[in-house]
């Protein structure tokens, strides 16, 4: 799992103030105390770069807003554990409602998107602002004894996993919902562009894994089909020179040849190593 961890701005210390805000503090030493954690973890990376999943710590409208919004576009699930940042007390408008920080608006959400709180009164007032968004209740251990570091993160990396797996299963969901628009009858076809919509599905995230690929071309060599009709829905999909230049990809790294490519193949100028 590629974990992406960014704490907002306002939970931030300032550069040469030694004076941080409590609330600051706390959350620095959670954060620190996860990512020590998380690089024990043998399947969990902490990256940047094409993350799996996105895990916000507190929130305010702007900068964590937009880091909802791309996550969205790319279609990556997000956890924010908003460390009391959107309790009524630290509103900045407490006669408006919470609709102005973004996240009773689905559209600028990211379609996988849990909240933890880290008492039973943040869960409450969470649940009560947010009632279409999953709230989770973790204690945070840099302010309680009921949890330990260990217990705290082990549960996180849980709900990392569960998250990954239940956006991983809507994804497939909708392609196969879009594979079954097309009414074709051959079940082979179908796996194939199953297939080809995953990895354009991972290609629109910026990476392709390679077990993808390899499942593809095997696939691909196993299966009889009718290579007229591939090509047809192929466009069908809009996935003509996508599938074409890929094929080049599979090609180049040897796990297909020519022979077993339904239509011709292209220039690779959209896939990067």
């Amino acid at each position: 799992m590629r974990i992406q961890l960014h704490v907002a701005k306002g939970l931030i210390p300032s550069e040469g103030n030694d004076n941080c805000p409590k609330e600051t503090v706390i959350c620095q030493e959670l954060v620190g105390m996860l990512r020590s954690q998380l690089m024990k973890v043998d399947n969990i990376s902490i990256t940047d770069e094409h993350p799996d999943l996105i895990h916000l710590f507190g929130y305010d409208n702007h900068a964590i807003a937009s880091y909802l919004r791309r996550a969205r576009q790319l279609l990556i699930p997000c956890i924010i554990t908003p460390m009391s940042t959107l309790q009524p007390w630290n509103s900045p408008h407490r006669d408006l409602p919470f609709s102005h920080a973004g996240l009773n608006d689905p559209k600028s959400l990211p379609t996988t998107l849990l909240l933890i709180a880290s008492s039973q009164i943040e869960q409450e007032n969470l649940q009560r602002q947010y009632p279409k968004l999953s709230v989770e209740l973790i204690g945070n251990p840099i302010v309680t004894t009921s949890i330990t570091s260990e217990d705290y993160a082990a549960r996180i990396v849980s709900l990392y996993a569960d998250l990954i797996a239940v956006h991983d299963q809507n994804i497939r969901q909708q392609i196969q919902q879009k594979v079954e628009a097309l009414d074709e009858p051959d079940p082979n076809i179908c796996e194939i562009l199953r297939q080809t919509e995953y990895i354009g599905y991972q290609h629109h995230r910026g990476t392709i894994g390679e077990q993808q690929l390899i499942q593809l071309s095997a696939t691909l060599t196993r299966l009889n089909y009718d290579e007229s009709l591939m090509a047809e829905r192929l466009e069908q999909l809009g996935r003509t020179s996508f599938f074409a230049q890929l094929e080049t990809v599979m090609q180049e790294k040897q796990l297909l040849t020519e022979g077993f490519m339904p239509i011709p193949a292209q220039e690779n100028k959209m896939f990067k190593e």
